[in-house]
C-alpha cells in the first residue's frame, strides 16, 4: 500500500501510530495523521505550515487527548486506519496525481487531510483556533 510514498510521507505514518499508541487509541484516525505530521519533524514543509500558525506537537496533543480522552487499554499490535483516515490517504494520492507527480509527499499527505469533508483533525483545528483556509 505504501509504495507510493516517500520516505518522509512513511515517517509520518509511523508517528501517526505511535501517537495513537501515546494515546492508548485503537485505530490511526485524521487526528493523529495531524499529529503525525508535525512529529515527523522540523525540515518539512507541513510541519512549518502548521507551526507558522502557532501549533506545536503538545498543544495538538492536548487537544487531540481533549476531544478523543486517552485509552484504558493498550493499543492493538496492529493499528488499522479509521475510515476518515483512508479518505485523507486517497485524497493524498489524488493531490499526488493532480500534481503530476508520482510520490506522495508529507504535504500531500496535509493537502489530503485539508481537503477531507469534516474530520476529526479539521474539528481539534477549529478548537484551536485555526481554520483551514489559514493554509491556503
Amino acid at each position: 500500500m505504501f509504495e507510493k510514498f516517500s520516505e518522509e510521507a512513511i515517517k509520518v505514518i509511523m508517528h501517526a501510530q505511535e501517537e495513537a499508541r501515546i494515546l492508548k487509541h485503537r485505530h490511526v484516525g485524521c487526528e493523529h495523521l495531524l499529529l503525525g505530521l508535525v512529529a515527523g519533524g522540523q525540515d518539512t514543509a507541513s510541519y512549518r505550515l502548521i507551526s507558522s500558525v502557532g501549533l506545536d506537537l503538545n498543544k495538538l496533543r492536548e487537544a487531540v487527548e481533549k476531544a478523543h480522552k486517552k485509552g484504558t487499554k493498550a493499543s492493538p499490535k496492529e493499528m488499522p486506519f479509521d475510515r476518515e483516515a483512508k479518505i485523507v490517504l486517497e485524497n493524498a494520492f489524488r493531490v499526488m496525481m493532480n500534481s503530476k507527480q508520482t510520490i506522495i509527499s508529507s504535504e500531500h499527505l496535509l493537502l489530503g487531510l485539508l481537503v477531507s469533508d469534516e474530520n476529526n483533525a479539521i474539528k481539534v483545528l477549529e478548537e484551536l483556533g485555526v481554520t483551514r483556509n489559514v493554509f491556503s
